[in-house]
């Protein structure tokens, strides 16, 4: 899902709730995922390089 969206230009940010059973596994494996494909990862605030 977020992968893909990534892909196609379609999202500029994902917000992982903290309250969310899970959430810190499911934002590992997002992180994870966008590495893996070159994603730029960013603090908010901050434009990519």
């Amino acid at each position: 899902g977020a992968l893909r969206l990534v892909r196609a230009g379609h999202v500029r940010t994902i917000c992982i709730h903290s309250d969310t059973p899970g959430a810190a596994a499911i934002g590992a494996a997002v992180r994870r995922a966008l590495d893996e494909a070159g994603a730029a990862v960013t603090a908010l605030g901050r434009p990519p390089c």
